[in-house]
């Protein structure tokens, strides 16, 4: 039973979930440059919600399992398998970057310090 309407619902979905990943992508270089102007003992947190994600994607997953006229051209299954790689690399990158931004932050404190 596809109606117009649950279109632009899974659309609308989508678009919330690739915000989230893309999103997780950014967080680490925010980090970077907010630590890069903040003082040496200034800190900021970032609530990363690995929940929404996956809720989003259960979302998605289940419209495409109801929607058999759906506008993208794969099933549940490819849904949730290109869903779930996209959320296991964006925090993989979020952990690997943020390791790596934090190296470049320290050794450019060091700079500027005259270490």
């Amino acid at each position: 039973m596809y109606t117009e309407a649950m279109a632009y619902v899974i659309f609308i979905v989508a678009a919330a979930f690739l915000m989230k990943i893309l999103w997780n992508f950014a967080v680490p270089y925010i980090l970077a440059v907010r630590s890069l102007r903040a003082g040496a003992d200034e800190f900021s947190r970032v609530s990363l919600m690995p929940y929404l994600e996956l809720g989003l994607l259960a979302i998605a997953a289940v419209l495409s399992l109801l929607d058999h006229g759906s506008p993208w051209p794969w099933g549940v299954g490819m849904t949730a398998l290109v869903g779930g790689a996209l959320v296991v690399a964006s925090y993989v990158h979020l952990v690997v970057a943020g390791a790596i931004a934090g190296w470049v932050v320290k050794r450019l404190r060091d700079a500027r310090a005259g270490r």
